[in-house]
Protein backbone atom coordinates (compact mmCIF):
# COMPACT_ATOMS: atom_id res chain seq x y z
CA UNK A 1 0.00 0.00 0.00
CA UNK A 2 0.93 3.89 -0.57
CA UNK A 3 1.65 5.73 2.08
CA UNK A 4 -0.37 8.68 2.54
CA UNK A 5 0.88 11.98 3.97
CA UNK A 6 0.52 12.74 7.14
CA UNK A 7 -1.61 15.83 7.61
CA UNK A 8 -2.90 17.77 10.58
CA UNK A 9 -6.45 15.53 10.78
CA UNK A 10 -4.50 12.71 10.82
CA UNK A 11 -2.07 13.60 13.32
CA UNK A 12 -5.67 14.47 15.82
CA UNK A 13 -7.04 11.14 14.85
CA UNK A 14 -3.78 9.54 16.08
CA UNK A 15 -3.73 11.54 19.29
CA UNK A 16 -7.29 10.71 19.64
CA UNK A 17 -7.16 7.01 19.24
CA UNK A 18 -3.73 7.58 21.18
CA UNK A 19 -5.49 8.81 24.71
CA UNK A 20 -7.85 6.12 24.16
CA UNK A 21 -7.01 2.87 26.95
CA UNK A 22 -6.10 -0.28 25.40
CA UNK A 23 -8.79 -3.18 25.93
CA UNK A 24 -7.09 -5.05 28.70
CA UNK A 25 -6.51 -1.42 30.50
CA UNK A 26 -9.90 -0.48 30.41
CA UNK A 27 -11.12 -4.76 31.13
CA UNK A 28 -8.43 -3.73 34.74
CA UNK A 29 -10.19 -0.49 35.12
CA UNK A 30 -13.46 -2.74 34.97
CA UNK A 31 -12.16 -5.09 37.64
CA UNK A 32 -11.13 -2.57 39.65
CA UNK A 33 -14.26 -0.05 39.45
CA UNK A 34 -16.51 -3.41 40.29
CA UNK A 35 -14.66 -4.67 42.95
CA UNK A 36 -16.21 -2.53 45.53
CA UNK A 37 -19.33 -3.50 44.82
CA UNK A 38 -18.10 -6.57 44.90
CA UNK A 39 -16.56 -6.82 48.27
CA UNK A 40 -19.19 -4.76 49.81
CA UNK A 41 -21.90 -7.53 49.06
CA UNK A 42 -19.32 -10.37 50.36
CA UNK A 43 -18.83 -8.46 53.21
CA UNK A 44 -23.09 -8.12 53.93
CA UNK A 45 -23.00 -11.83 53.01
CA UNK A 46 -20.66 -12.44 55.92
CA UNK A 47 -22.25 -10.06 58.17
CA UNK A 48 -25.63 -11.69 57.90
CA UNK A 49 -23.90 -15.10 58.06
CA UNK A 50 -22.44 -14.20 62.19
CA UNK A 51 -25.74 -12.63 62.55
CA UNK A 52 -27.69 -15.32 61.85
CA UNK A 53 -25.05 -17.86 64.14
CA UNK A 54 -25.36 -15.07 66.61
CA UNK A 55 -28.98 -15.36 66.67
CA UNK A 56 -29.49 -18.94 67.32
CA UNK A 57 -26.85 -18.90 69.76
CA UNK A 58 -28.59 -16.16 71.32
CA UNK A 59 -31.74 -18.56 70.94
CA UNK A 60 -30.34 -21.28 72.66
CA UNK A 61 -29.04 -18.95 75.62
CA UNK A 62 -32.64 -17.47 76.62
CA UNK A 63 -34.18 -21.32 76.26
CA UNK A 64 -31.21 -22.58 78.41
CA UNK A 65 -31.93 -19.83 80.69
CA UNK A 66 -35.48 -19.95 80.97
CA UNK A 67 -34.87 -23.59 81.43
CA UNK A 68 -32.57 -22.87 84.12
CA UNK A 69 -35.55 -20.49 86.08
CA UNK A 70 -37.97 -23.29 85.85
CA UNK A 71 -35.69 -25.19 87.66
CA UNK A 72 -34.54 -23.28 90.12
CA UNK A 73 -38.40 -22.77 90.86
CA UNK A 74 -39.50 -26.52 90.72
CA UNK A 75 -36.47 -28.64 91.18
CA UNK A 76 -35.66 -27.99 95.09
CA UNK A 77 -38.92 -28.79 96.11
CA UNK A 78 -38.93 -32.05 93.62
CA UNK A 79 -35.84 -32.63 95.82
CA UNK A 80 -37.21 -32.18 98.51
CA UNK A 81 -40.47 -34.51 98.60
CA UNK A 82 -38.22 -37.40 97.40
CA UNK A 83 -35.08 -37.30 99.97
CA UNK A 84 -38.62 -36.94 102.08
CA UNK A 85 -39.80 -39.80 100.61
CA UNK A 86 -36.25 -41.49 101.11
CA UNK A 87 -35.61 -41.09 104.74
CA UNK A 88 -39.19 -41.52 105.73
CA UNK A 89 -38.67 -44.95 103.68
CA UNK A 90 -35.78 -45.78 105.68
CA UNK A 91 -37.19 -45.08 109.17
CA UNK A 92 -39.90 -47.43 108.20
CA UNK A 93 -37.32 -50.04 107.37
CA UNK A 94 -35.00 -49.14 110.39
CA UNK A 95 -38.46 -49.52 113.00
CA UNK A 96 -39.74 -52.72 111.70
CA UNK A 97 -35.93 -54.05 112.72
CA UNK A 98 -36.54 -52.47 116.00
CA UNK A 99 -39.44 -53.95 116.13
CA UNK A 100 -37.85 -57.67 115.23
CA UNK A 101 -34.66 -56.71 117.88
CA UNK A 102 -37.31 -55.54 121.09
CA UNK A 103 -39.22 -59.01 119.90
CA UNK A 104 -35.93 -61.24 119.38
CA UNK A 105 -34.34 -59.63 122.80
CA UNK A 106 -37.47 -60.24 124.97
CA UNK A 107 -37.67 -64.10 123.57
CA UNK A 108 -34.12 -64.15 124.45
CA UNK A 109 -34.96 -63.41 128.62
CA UNK A 110 -37.61 -65.30 128.53
CA UNK A 111 -35.44 -68.16 126.90
CA UNK A 112 -32.90 -67.31 129.91
CA UNK A 113 -35.26 -67.52 132.79
CA UNK A 114 -37.41 -70.45 131.91
CA UNK A 115 -35.23 -73.07 129.60
CA UNK A 116 -32.80 -74.18 132.17
CA UNK A 117 -35.16 -75.23 134.69
CA UNK A 118 -37.28 -76.61 132.20
CA UNK A 119 -33.80 -78.50 131.05
CA UNK A 120 -33.09 -79.26 134.37
CA UNK A 121 -36.77 -80.78 135.27
CA UNK A 122 -36.45 -83.01 131.80
CA UNK A 123 -33.05 -83.98 133.02
CA UNK A 124 -34.28 -85.24 136.35
CA UNK A 125 -37.37 -86.95 135.00
CA UNK A 126 -34.94 -88.81 132.61
CA UNK A 127 -32.40 -89.58 135.36
CA UNK A 128 -35.26 -90.79 137.60
CA UNK A 129 -36.85 -92.76 134.91
CA UNK A 130 -34.01 -94.72 134.42
CA UNK A 131 -32.71 -94.96 137.62
CA UNK A 132 -36.03 -96.69 138.65
CA UNK A 133 -36.13 -98.70 135.28
CA UNK A 134 -32.40 -99.89 136.82
CA UNK A 135 -33.62 -100.63 140.27
CA UNK A 136 -36.47 -102.73 138.58
CA UNK A 137 -33.95 -104.46 136.92
CA UNK A 138 -31.83 -104.83 139.88
CA UNK A 139 -34.78 -106.08 142.10
CA UNK A 140 -35.67 -108.73 139.15
CA UNK A 141 -32.31 -109.81 139.02
CA UNK A 142 -31.72 -110.67 142.82
CA UNK A 143 -34.73 -111.93 142.95
CA UNK A 144 -33.72 -114.62 140.44
CA UNK A 145 -30.52 -115.04 142.14
CA UNK A 146 -32.22 -115.95 145.40
CA UNK A 147 -34.05 -118.46 143.41
CA UNK A 148 -30.74 -120.03 142.05
CA UNK A 149 -29.73 -120.52 145.67
CA UNK A 150 -33.00 -121.92 147.09
CA UNK A 151 -32.75 -124.42 144.15
CA UNK A 152 -29.09 -125.37 144.57
CA UNK A 153 -29.38 -126.04 148.43
CA UNK A 154 -32.86 -127.93 147.91
CA UNK A 155 -32.35 -129.58 144.61
CA UNK A 156 -28.05 -130.21 144.59
CA UNK A 157 -28.74 -133.18 142.17
CA UNK A 158 -30.94 -131.01 139.93
CA UNK A 159 -28.49 -127.93 139.97
CA UNK A 160 -25.83 -130.28 139.09
CA UNK A 161 -26.90 -131.46 136.40
CA UNK A 162 -28.14 -128.00 134.82
CA UNK A 163 -24.77 -126.93 135.41
CA UNK A 164 -23.15 -130.06 133.16
CA UNK A 165 -20.96 -128.59 130.32
CA UNK A 166 -22.18 -124.84 131.52
CA UNK A 167 -18.77 -124.17 133.28
CA UNK A 168 -20.79 -121.58 135.68
CA UNK A 169 -23.77 -122.94 138.09
CA UNK A 170 -27.02 -120.93 137.75
CA UNK A 171 -26.47 -119.13 141.16
CA UNK A 172 -22.80 -118.00 139.74
CA UNK A 173 -24.76 -116.78 136.67
CA UNK A 174 -27.20 -114.62 138.60
CA UNK A 175 -24.76 -113.52 140.46
CA UNK A 176 -23.04 -111.95 138.36
CA UNK A 177 -25.97 -110.42 136.65
CA UNK A 178 -26.65 -108.79 140.33
CA UNK A 179 -23.20 -106.92 140.48
CA UNK A 180 -24.46 -105.89 137.02
CA UNK A 181 -27.54 -104.70 138.25
CA UNK A 182 -26.11 -102.95 141.34
CA UNK A 183 -23.47 -100.78 139.18
CA UNK A 184 -26.10 -99.48 137.05
CA UNK A 185 -28.77 -98.81 139.73
CA UNK A 186 -25.34 -96.79 140.70
CA UNK A 187 -24.63 -95.27 137.76
CA UNK A 188 -28.12 -93.89 137.33
CA UNK A 189 -28.04 -92.68 140.93
CA UNK A 190 -25.22 -90.50 140.20
CA UNK A 191 -26.69 -89.81 136.48
CA UNK A 192 -29.35 -88.12 138.49
CA UNK A 193 -27.76 -86.28 140.89
CA UNK A 194 -25.26 -84.45 138.17
CA UNK A 195 -26.51 -84.65 134.67
CA UNK A 196 -29.17 -82.34 135.37
CA UNK A 197 -27.40 -79.41 136.97
CA UNK A 198 -25.20 -80.06 134.18
CA UNK A 199 -27.60 -78.97 131.76
CA UNK A 200 -28.88 -76.56 134.03
CA UNK A 201 -25.13 -75.01 133.41
CA UNK A 202 -25.11 -75.46 130.20
CA UNK A 203 -28.39 -74.53 129.17
CA UNK A 204 -27.96 -71.59 131.38
CA UNK A 205 -25.25 -69.98 129.72
CA UNK A 206 -26.32 -70.89 126.07
CA UNK A 207 -29.76 -68.86 126.88
CA UNK A 208 -27.23 -65.93 128.14
CA UNK A 209 -24.67 -65.97 125.08
CA UNK A 210 -27.84 -65.35 122.79
CA UNK A 211 -29.66 -62.75 125.33
CA UNK A 212 -26.16 -60.66 125.13
CA UNK A 213 -26.36 -61.26 121.08
CA UNK A 214 -29.85 -59.81 121.06
CA UNK A 215 -29.40 -57.48 123.35
CA UNK A 216 -26.54 -55.73 121.05
CA UNK A 217 -28.80 -55.96 118.25
CA UNK A 218 -31.41 -54.54 120.06
CA UNK A 219 -29.16 -51.52 121.06
CA UNK A 220 -27.85 -51.47 117.44
CA UNK A 221 -31.35 -51.20 116.08
CA UNK A 222 -32.20 -48.46 118.64
CA UNK A 223 -29.27 -46.36 117.62
CA UNK A 224 -30.17 -47.00 113.53
CA UNK A 225 -33.70 -45.28 114.44
CA UNK A 226 -32.88 -42.85 116.68
CA UNK A 227 -30.09 -41.42 113.50
CA UNK A 228 -33.13 -42.48 110.98
CA UNK A 229 -35.20 -40.11 112.90
CA UNK A 230 -32.75 -37.37 112.91
CA UNK A 231 -32.22 -38.09 109.16
CA UNK A 232 -36.13 -37.45 108.70
CA UNK A 233 -36.07 -34.03 110.52
CA UNK A 234 -32.95 -32.85 109.06
CA UNK A 235 -31.71 -34.32 105.49
CA UNK A 236 -34.91 -33.07 103.36
CA UNK A 237 -33.93 -29.41 104.01
CA UNK A 238 -30.53 -29.93 103.70
CA UNK A 239 -30.93 -31.23 100.24
CA UNK A 240 -33.31 -28.74 99.47
CA UNK A 241 -30.89 -26.19 100.37
CA UNK A 242 -28.45 -27.83 98.16
CA UNK A 243 -30.46 -28.08 95.33
CA UNK A 244 -31.42 -24.05 96.02
CA UNK A 245 -27.95 -23.57 95.79
CA UNK A 246 -26.78 -25.91 93.01
CA UNK A 247 -30.15 -24.69 90.34
CA UNK A 248 -29.09 -20.97 91.64
CA UNK A 249 -25.48 -21.61 90.13
CA UNK A 250 -26.65 -22.83 87.17
CA UNK A 251 -29.19 -20.29 86.90
CA UNK A 252 -26.26 -17.08 87.45
CA UNK A 253 -24.00 -19.15 85.02
CA UNK A 254 -26.66 -19.38 82.33
CA UNK A 255 -27.52 -15.12 82.92
CA UNK A 256 -24.19 -14.52 82.39
CA UNK A 257 -24.53 -16.57 79.06
CA UNK A 258 -27.20 -15.15 78.19
CA UNK A 259 -25.38 -12.04 78.88
CA UNK A 260 -22.61 -12.76 76.52
CA UNK A 261 -24.99 -14.03 73.86
CA UNK A 262 -27.13 -10.66 73.72
CA UNK A 263 -24.13 -8.53 74.05
CA UNK A 264 -22.65 -10.48 70.72
CA UNK A 265 -25.99 -10.34 68.95
CA UNK A 266 -25.80 -6.55 69.45
CA UNK A 267 -21.93 -6.48 67.97
CA UNK A 268 -23.19 -8.87 64.82
CA UNK A 269 -26.61 -6.59 64.03
CA UNK A 270 -23.45 -3.19 64.89
CA UNK A 271 -21.44 -5.16 62.43
CA UNK A 272 -24.55 -6.07 59.67
CA UNK A 273 -25.51 -2.65 59.57
CA UNK A 274 -21.95 -0.85 59.63
CA UNK A 275 -19.35 -3.34 58.07
CA UNK A 276 -20.17 -3.89 54.34
CA UNK A 277 -20.86 -0.01 53.85
CA UNK A 278 -16.91 0.48 55.73
CA UNK A 279 -15.58 -1.89 53.40
CA UNK A 280 -17.25 -0.42 50.80
CA UNK A 281 -15.98 2.69 51.47
CA UNK A 282 -12.51 1.48 51.92
CA UNK A 283 -12.27 -0.49 49.05
CA UNK A 284 -13.71 2.47 46.51
CA UNK A 285 -10.41 4.52 47.89
CA UNK A 286 -8.29 1.88 47.02
CA UNK A 287 -10.09 1.01 43.88
CA UNK A 288 -9.98 4.94 43.07
CA UNK A 289 -6.10 4.76 43.77
CA UNK A 290 -5.54 1.66 41.94
CA UNK A 291 -7.39 3.31 39.05
CA UNK A 292 -5.28 6.66 39.47
CA UNK A 293 -2.21 4.95 39.08
CA UNK A 294 -3.22 3.18 36.35
CA UNK A 295 -4.64 6.22 34.49
CA UNK A 296 -1.75 8.11 35.68
CA UNK A 297 1.32 5.49 34.36
CA UNK A 298 -1.26 5.23 31.06
CA UNK A 299 -1.14 9.00 30.48
CA UNK A 300 2.83 8.92 30.58
CA UNK A 301 3.69 6.37 28.12
CA UNK A 302 0.86 8.09 26.05
CA UNK A 303 2.39 11.20 26.27
CA UNK A 304 5.76 10.14 25.55
CA UNK A 305 3.95 7.73 23.05
CA UNK A 306 2.74 11.02 21.87
CA UNK A 307 5.69 13.30 21.76
CA UNK A 308 7.30 10.93 19.59
CA UNK A 309 4.67 10.67 16.69
CA UNK A 310 4.55 14.32 16.72
CA UNK A 311 8.34 15.03 16.20
CA UNK A 312 8.26 12.11 13.37
CA UNK A 313 4.66 14.05 11.84
CA UNK A 314 6.82 17.48 11.47
CA UNK A 315 9.99 15.81 10.19
CA UNK A 316 7.73 14.03 7.16
CA UNK A 317 8.40 15.84 3.93
CA UNK A 318 4.64 17.18 2.72
CA UNK A 319 4.13 15.09 -0.38
CA UNK A 320 5.80 11.86 -0.23
CA UNK A 321 5.94 9.65 -3.05
CA UNK A 322 4.55 6.80 0.05
CA UNK A 323 1.39 6.93 1.75
CA UNK A 324 3.14 7.16 5.55
CA UNK A 325 1.84 4.09 8.09
CA UNK A 326 0.13 4.64 10.68
CA UNK A 327 1.65 4.95 13.75
CA UNK A 328 0.72 1.60 16.04
CA UNK A 329 -0.80 2.64 19.58
CA UNK A 330 1.53 1.76 22.14
CA UNK A 331 0.57 -1.94 23.98
CA UNK A 332 0.29 -0.82 27.51
CA UNK A 333 0.42 -3.44 30.08
CA UNK A 334 -1.90 -4.30 32.83
CA UNK A 335 -2.04 -2.17 36.08
CA UNK A 336 -1.50 -4.73 39.07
Amino acid sequence: MMEEPLNLRTLDQVIEESAKPSQSQADAMKKELSKPLDDFLKAAQDARGKLSKSSQGLAAAVQDNLQKQYDATTKPEVDFAKSQKYQSDQLAQSTQALTGAWQNQMQAQYDAATKPSQKLQKAVNYHTEALGNSVKSLTATMQDHMQNQYNAAMFPATELVNSKGKGETPVTQSLKAVTAAVQDSLQKQNDLATEPMTQFMKTTKATQDDLQKKSWDLWAATDDNLHKQRNLATKPMEDFKKAVQYHADQLDQSTKALTAAQQDQLQKQYDAVAQPPQNLVLSAEEAAERVQKLLSAQTAKEQKELQKQYAAAFEQPKQPKKHAKEPKQPKNKKAH
